[in-house]
């Protein structure tokens, strides 16, 4: 459902030499791509869209309601839980930079299924840790799949906005 669109930017250069840069619209990127404009449907894209966001925040919240739970089965002090908890946003950084190569190779809706399966799975790994590498491991790839799929539906999002032609974010 969602968008197989890529933003597209076209670098002109005027009679005076300057150069221009301006942005395809979505129609205009769909015949492109030869895609009909039968094919690309807002309505739908802006609810896959939104199950993306709320799939993204749900695996979130899940996992910071089991912190506690985790903390006391691996019997981790407060200074030890919050050192393994730096993995998480070490994760983050990891992905700013593999985030933005992989939605210009691949595009973003690859990324985003991608990345919201390896995410879910992440998740799954954080509940089965039984030692503190484990542990730390999980967080890294949790932190790392979050931010990807956290770029890549936002890229998908400003595509789906210049479908509707107004702001939804």
């Amino acid at each position: 459902i969602m968008s197989q669109l890529r933003i597209k930017t076209l670098t002109r250069h005027n009679q005076d030499g300057h150069r221009s840069v301006t942005t395809e619209s979505p129609y205009e990127m769909a015949r492109a791509e030869n895609l009909s404009k039968a094919s690309v449907q807002p309505r739908a894209n802006a609810i896959a869209v939104g199950i993306i966001f709320f799939m993204h925040g749900l695996c979130f919240a899940s996992w910071a309601s089991r912190i506690p739970t985790i903390q006391e089965n691996l019997q981790l002090s407060s200074s030890g839980l919050g050192g393994i908890l730096l993995a998480l946003p070490v994760g983050f950084f990891i992905s700013l930079p593999l985030a933005g190569w992989l939605v210009g190779i691949l595009g973003s809706k690859k990324v985003v299924i991608s990345s919201a399966v390896l995410y879910s799975i992440s998740l799954l790994c954080i509940g089965v840790s039984s030692t503190t590498f484990e542990l730390i491991f999980s967080l890294l790839a949790f932190g790392t799949f979050a931010n990807l799929l956290n770029i890549s539906i936002n890229t998908q999002a400003v595509i789906v906005e210049r479908l509707y032609a107004k702001k939804l974010m």
